[in-house]
């Protein structure tokens, strides 16, 4: 028997698995696979800037947390796995070449002023000074420098959170897949899967886009949804650029090694994982538009991601009503990277009966 059994082997499942271990509990991880279809391999990594006046906002209190959190979290990785996450403060560039997208960047200026995010407004000298592959010509409408905006690696990142959990003797079960909850009363007692049955303290669901079916036996109705993302990955032999580019709901992320990602659309088509050719050309022709030099170069890579939709945009983190000992965490949509080490410590200071930094009722299961 172990204290938690986490159901779901993506970045939340391993994040909540590394605190738990980290406070001294037994912990075991059961995965079918498909996490290896969700954003958390397939993200780009952007951590936004810190935002130091909306601890008011529920959303803003976790990602307050995950920012206090995040460059410790990835140094004490780095050196228990000895894998680099490529952790960087970076910085981020916010365009607009278009009357819809300056616009929508006047009202993201204006939240970022009045929640205290440092930004500078920049024009064509400097960007041609400090990112010279930028494209400006004609000259964006609008541009600011958000630097303390920062990137790391999710596969990376992933893995060194393997790694330490292996290192800790944590048993993580790949392809296994969970058919039936053993209930007493207000309690869930063991699981039944395709590797026998397990029993346990609590149990912590993190299924992604799958969370809905993994609850459906406890006749709970969790409206999580999958909505596909596309990637495109170029390779050079150092970086293009130095920060992350962002218009819109798209980017360009440069890693340390020289690797540049375009991303990403937000396709809701079901469970289809497949790249599509209206999908890659779409981020093609978004990419060569900031950086012209990438129409001499061929990507090298595409994928997609699968992330976990909630139709309110807030996570579903906390106890299941009617059981004492069932938690999920799930639903964070593009913000699963950014929220994981928020969301470990919430789940670890539940199972500890310690209080909780943010207003849970915001991500109550319950809520509809």
């Amino acid at each position: 028997m172990v204290d938690c059994l986490i159901v779901g082997g993506g970045i939340i499942g391993l994040s909540a698995a590394y605190e738990l271990v980290r406070r001294g509990a037994t912990v075991r991880i059961i995965d079918d696979q498909r996490s290896q279809r969700t954003a958390s391999w397939a993200a780009a990594g952007i951590l936004p800037p810190p935002i130091s006046r909306a601890t008011h906002d529920a959303m803003e209190q976790l990602r307050d947390i995950s920012h206090e959190l995040y460059p410790d979290w990835c140094e004490r990785l780095q050196q228990e796995s000895r894998i680099d996450v490529q952790f960087v403060r970076s910085g981020g560039i916010y365009v607009a070449r278009r009357v819809g997208e300056t616009a929508s960047l006047a009202a993201a200026l204006q939240q970022w002023q009045a929640d205290g995010v440092e930004l500078h407004k920049i024009d064509a000298d400097w960007i041609q000074e400090h990112e010279p592959a930028l494209n400006t010509s004609p000259p964006f409408r609008s541009a600011y420098l958000l630097p303390d905006e920062s990137t790391v690696c999710p596969p990376k990142l992933l893995a060194a959170l393997q790694q330490c959990l292996q290192n800790s003797g944590v048993q993580i079960d790949r392809g296994v897949r969970l058919h039936g909850w053993n209930r007493h009363q207000s309690r869930v007692e063991s699981v039944s899967t395709s590797c026998g049955t397990i029993s346990t303290g609590h149990i912590c669901v993190a299924t992604g886009p799958w969370s809905q079916e993994t609850l459906f036996d406890l006749e709970i109705d969790l409206p999580v949804e999958p909505r596909r993302g596309q990637m495109l990955m170029w390779e050079f032999d150092e970086p293009i650029i130095h920060r992350v580019i962002n218009e819109g709901l798209r980017y360009l992320v440069p890693r340390p090694d020289g690797k540049l990602l375009a991303g990403s659309t937000v396709e809701d088509v079901g469970f289809d994982d497949q790249v599509t050719e209206a999908g890659l050309t779409e981020l093609t022709q978004f990419a060569n538009g900031l950086i012209p030099a990438l129409e001499e170069h061929r990507p090298t890579r595409n994928w997609t991601g699968l992330r976990p939709f909630s139709r309110d945009g807030f996570p579903y983190l906390g106890r299941l009503p009617n059981y004492q000992n069932v938690l999920v965490a799930t639903g964070h949509f593009r913000s699963g990277i950014h929220l994981a080490p928020a969301t470990a410590q919430v789940i670890g200071d539940l199972l500890a009966g310690m209080p909780v930094e943010c207003d849970l009722q915001a991500f109550a299961p319950t809520r509809t």
